[in-house]
């Protein structure tokens, strides 16, 4: 088993030639030199097909331990009540990619009836 990743174990771990070190404390919670960054990822077995797959949390130091560690502690939680993380990570994205649009389009709208307001008159604009 894997011991407790520590920062020093991390400073370690960065002047090492290894590539991943894993956490003792949050099983699947590890740290992953990649070609140009150093980024946490969590490792599961994929809902339905147990299939080994991993997913990015973010990267290193941007994310600290700590926060990594309780965003692997979500992804349990989700896979022990039968949900993928790399799924609901997506919808999340999705969702508030949709409302950042919606947000957009209503900024537009009021812009628009602003700059239209003098022209219908202020008591048809308060009817918007």
């Amino acid at each position: 088993m894997a011991n407790n990743l520590t920062q020093t174990a991390i400073n370690s771990f960065l002047k090492s030639d290894r590539k991943k070190i894993s956490d003792g404390m949050v099983t699947g919670l590890r740290l992953v030199k990649k070609s140009k960054s150093i980024i946490w990822e969590f490792r599961y077995k994929k809902v339905g097909t147990q299939k080994d797959t991993n997913i990015k949390i973010g990267n290193y130091p941007d994310i600290s331990l700590k926060t990594a560690r309780e965003i692997a502690r979500e992804y349990k939680e989700l896979l022990a009540r039968g949900i993928d993380p790399n799924d609901y990570k997506r919808e999340k994205e999705e969702a508030i990619k949709r409302e950042q649009e919606k947000k957009t389009f209503k900024m537009v709208a009021y812009e628009f009836l602003e700059l239209k307001k003098n022209e219908v008159g202020e008591k048809r604009f308060k009817s918007f």
